[in-house]
């Protein structure tokens, strides 16, 4: 039991070595022996519970299930982070990457790639459609398409309100 305690200890320090070195590689014990202790941790989890099933009250076993599962979304949290890490490292040493934010993945990016981006996303002009919902008028209301009233419906909606949705405020025509 030392050993694994040992060797799980060693995973964590290189974890924190290869997170602050940007090593991906001293990231990968760690995930690795993670994901073995992740499934042990649930497959004990699932045998304490069935063990205790008939030693308690089903409502402090359905409380221990909860909080155990709390536990271990909790844990794969954090071996998901690590994990997002080992690729975020990966992602930061491409060409592409360090030609736009240079060779240190944790500095603001320059000025003048700020002040390139503020300048594209100026607007020229606004223009402004209302909507028809807000003009109730009735004089306003013109039917676009005249309704045969004879055809039913494909859908089966009631001809009161297939002529209602058929007028369309002509201030609003041409959003396109």
């Amino acid at each position: 039991m030392l050993s694994v305690h040992g060797s799980f200890l060693v995973a964590c320090v290189l974890d924190v070595i290869g997170a602050y070195f940007m090593n991906p590689w001293l990231l990968l014990p760690y995930i690795i022996i993670d994901v073995i202790r992740l499934s042990l941790t649930c497959w004990l989890f699932c045998i304490v519970l069935i063990t205790i099933k008939r030693a308690v009250n089903l409502g402090v076993l359905i409380m221990y299930a909860i909080l155990l599962s709390f536990v271990m979304f909790v844990l794969l949290y954090l071996w998901g982070c690590v994990f997002s890490l080992f690729h975020a490292i990966f992602i930061v040493r491409t060409k592409s990457y360090r030609s736009v934010f240079g060779d240190d993945p944790l500095a603001l990016p320059p000025k003048s790639i700020l002040n390139k981006s503020n300048e594209k996303a100026k607007v020229e002009r606004v223009k402004f459609y209302p909507s028809p919902n807000f003009n109730t008028e009735a004089d306003k209301l013109k039917p676009v398409v005249e309704v045969n009233k004879s055809v039913a419906h494909p859908f089966g909606v009631r001809q009161s309100r297939r002529i209602k949705n058929d007028y369309v405020n002509e201030l609003s025509v041409g959003h396109g």
